[in-house]
């Protein structure tokens, strides 16, 4: 059983908690930007190496996430006009 004396043990578990959460959040960024860095590095792969075709759109939102918001407004725009 841990026992607390005063206020001062209070603050320091409450200080290690908030660098704990701290860290957890650092590697957690890290981890993401690692992801879309290697993404980024695939898309510019494809781009540079795959031929452009006539009359096609691609259409990409949050990093490939889903064809979301504005871009999925603007396919309904362009399958309407058909």
């Amino acid at each position: 059983m841990k026992k607390f004396w005063g206020n001062k043990n209070n603050q320091q578990d409450n200080q290690k908690q908030e660098f704990r959460n701290q860290l957890q959040d650092t590697h957690l960024r890290l981890y993401h930007s690692r992801q879309m860095f290697r993404l980024a590095t695939e898309y510019a792969e494809y781009y540079n190496s795959e031929p452009v075709r006539e009359n096609v759109i691609l259409y990409e939102a949050f990093f490939g996430r889903g064809m979301l918001c504005n871009t999925n407004g603007l396919f309904q725009a362009f399958r309407n006009r058909e």
